[in-house]
């Protein structure tokens, strides 16, 4: 099985999106960080099963239609790079 890395920067977009949703709608924040982490779970075994990502080495899982895991998968780890919001301009 692959080793999960968390970037700092995907650490601080997971943070910031809880926070952010959590003040409004608490539940709804806990129900996606639970997405988030079923996600993750799949990945460690099936690090290929998402999308191919819109930067060279990466790939994008989509958590859900307002949100994209962006992560790389190497053959000892998967690396979260960032979670970023569908609207958000990315890359």
């Amino acid at each position: 099985m692959l080793r999960l890395v968390w970037s700092a920067e995907a650490l601080d977009d997971l943070d910031t999106i809880a926070d952010y949703i959590g003040e409004h709608n608490p539940v709804a924040a806990d129900r996606l960080i639970g997405r988030i982490d079923e996600v993750v779970a799949h990945l460690v075994k099936f690090p290929k099963m998402h999308r191919v990502g819109r930067n060279t080495g990466t790939r994008e899982a989509i958590i859900s239609p307002n949100y994209l895991l962006i992560y790389r998968a190497t053959s000892t780890d998967v690396e979260i790079l960032s979670v970023v919001h569908a609207r958000q301009k990315y890359p």
